[in-house]
């Protein structure tokens, strides 16, 4: 009876593991995380680094919040976006590294685990890459097996 306890509160993980990274497995949410990361950020902030329309940003904001990704607080009539799961952070980071060390970059712009850097006018915002295809999952996110 254990056993199946074990096995359902396994499987709920996950399941919430699996919805997270379908979540994040997006771009521009990528985008948002990679920003986000270097400290919180108000939408207008967000629409200027990633160049993109105020509603679609905000559209993307709020699924990574409902997903317990991001959180939100308001203050005035601004509204700030953090991450609010750092493991997430975590786990991208991984896929980043595991991405640069597959093509064989080294270099300054490599070194943090970023797949491709471009400044833009904004202070500390970047445009990031997806991971490559075919990428191996590497052991510090917990696993030896191909893809995700």
């Amino acid at each position: 009876m254990q056993q199946i306890a074990e096995c359902t509160i396994e499987a709920s993980r996950l399941e919430k593991a699996a919805e997270v990274l379908k979540t994040v497995a997006h771009p521009v949410h990528l985008q948002i995380i990679d920003v986000l990361e270097r400290g919180e950020r108000t939408v207008s902030d967000l629409c200027r680094c990633l160049e993109t329309a105020q509603p679609y940003t905000s559209q993307q904001l709020n699924l990574l919040k409902s997903k317990g990704i991001l959180s939100a607080r308001r203050h005035g009539n601004q509204v700030y976006y953090s991450i609010a799961d750092p493991s997430v952070i975590k786990i991208i980071h991984c896929v980043r590294q595991q991405g640069s060390t597959k093509q064989g970059e080294s270099g300054p712009e490599h070194s943090s685990g970023r797949l491709s850097v471009h400044l833009r006018a904004v202070p500390q915002c970047r445009r990031i890459s997806p991971p490559p295809e075919g990428f191996v999952l590497p052991r510090c996110c917990g696993g030896s097996r191909q893809g995700l």
